[in-house]
């Protein structure tokens, strides 16, 4: 299950006031790349400032690098999907409306942590229908039906009768021998996540492990969260084992400031 977060912790922009520039709309007609300025109304990516409005026009959206401080971000009936370890989604007010998705690219080996969800907004809003999925896009399964670990800290066990399933902030679920996951580290912190999910182990010769969750971290400063809709970051569960997963959410009242260009935890 997903481990989501509130706390007195958290970044914000130091006294920085919005100028809104523009409303910018989202017409995919050049592929899914947000940089691609022919992909918008404007006949430019978004600038700092500006409303964006992801909605039915255009092919599903890339987000490879971190966007400007928008005035707002809004998205329905479409998905963007995250790619990057420090791609970053920054806007004042970030509203995910009725069938507005967020995703992220994965899974991922151990030496290649590259893909989060990460929001840094001062409103958030997550309509009923809304949803940021990041299920089964942490740290990979055991890849090959032997005895070895899944990816990650926390990866489960590959072994004879059932592997084990990797863990978060300790270990993973048993196999049918008794051995946990994560017996090689533990997979961060159980309360405060900052990497992803370990994978599951595999039965020998046969069913693979489960994929572990992905990390979704949403850092609110001096504004209003509401969640009507469905934050994910489950591990993929099989036959042979399940795995972990990482969901952070933060509501701040901090005045430290904050830089956009990759994300850390405050």
């Amino acid at each position: 299950r997903a481990v989501i977060r509130l706390g007195a912790i958290g970044c914000l922009f130091a006294g920085t006031a919005i100028a809104h520039a523009a409303t910018n709309y989202w017409v995919g007609t050049n592929g899914a790349d947000w940089f691609t300025p022919n992909n918008w109304s404007l006949l430019a990516a978004p600038v700092a400032g500006d409303d964006v409005i992801i909605t039915n026009a255009g092919v599903n959206v890339s987000l490879t690098n971190s966007t400007p401080y928008l005035g707002s971000f809004t998205i329905t009936n479409k998905t963007l999907t995250f790619t990057n370890w420090g791609t970053v989604l920054v806007a004042a007010n970030v509203s995910i409306m009725n069938s507005g998705v967020l995703a992220v690219q994965g899974p991922f080996t151990t030496n290649q942590m590259s893909n989060q969800v990460y929001i840094i907004c001062t409103n958030f809003t997550l309509d009923a229908g809304g949803s940021i999925n990041a299920n089964g896009r942490g740290f990979m399964r055991s890849p090959t039906p032997n005895y070895s670990y899944g990816y990650g800290p926390g990866g489960g066990y590959t072994f004879f009768n059932r592997g084990s399933g990797g863990g978060h902030g300790g270990a993973g679920g048993a196999n049918f021998e008794g051995t946990t996951g994560g017996i090689n580290g533990t997979n961060d912190s159980p309360s405060a996540p900052g990497i992803p999910g370990s994978g599951g182990g595999a039965k020998t010769g046969g069913d693979t492990g489960g994929d572990g969750g992905g990390l979704i971290t949403i850092q609110a400063s001096n504004g209003t969260v509401t969640i009507n809709g469905t934050i994910s970051a489950n591990g993929n569960n099989t036959f042979g084992a399940g795995s972990g997963a990482a969901a952070r959410a933060v509501a701040s009242t901090s005045t430290a400031p904050h830089s956009a260009a990759a994300p850390r935890v405050c």
